[in-house]
């Protein structure tokens, strides 16, 4: 039969040999992030707080939950990195609000 290459991750499922989320969580996190400025630009023309939840969950935190089933194990530093992305969007929709006052609407 064929070899099979070695490698240390797979871009696809996100874990790495060691089974480490790490890679994963490094590059959904980066990615959400440049997403996050355009939500800012939605709230500048004007966009409703409700509004840019949705566009969040829809375009942001889909990719953030990701694999997320399997995620029981996850270490607080990455699951902290996961949470800070959502964070950001509630400040934005909700600048005036607490993050748990924002979870709540």
């Amino acid at each position: 039969g064929d070899v099979v290459e070695r490698v240390s991750s797979f871009k696809l499922l996100g874990l790495t040999n060691n089974l480490s989320w790490d890679i994963h969580v490094d590059k959904i996190s980066k990615k959400a992030d440049s997403r996050i400025y355009a939500l800012r630009l939605l709230k500048k023309a004007g966009l409703s707080p409700l509004n840019i939840v949705h566009i969040y969950c829809a375009v942001i935190r889909s990719q953030l939950e990701y694999a997320s089933p399997v995620w029981s194990a996850l270490p607080k530093t990455l699951s902290d990195l996961i949470e800070s992305v959502q964070k950001s969007a509630l400040k934005i929709a909700y600048p005036t609000l607490s993050y748990d006052e924002a979870l709540r609407k």
